[in-house]
């Protein structure tokens, strides 16, 4: 009984682990995707104002 559930933690961390890294990847790629979209739209207006 007590192996199974030591089976299920290390399972368990393991997907919380792969869980953590896509989801920082994610984060890291929102992250530049939205400073590029800012970036379009504050600064690219302006250098054709003028």
């Amino acid at each position: 009984m007590t192996r199974k559930f030591n089976h299920a933690l290390e399972m368990g961390l393991k997907l919380y682990q792969i869980l953590f890294y896509v989801t920082q990847q994610l984060a890291s790629c929102l992250t530049i995707f939205s400073i590029r979209f800012t970036y379009m739209i504050f600064i690219c207006p302006s250098k054709y104002a003028r």
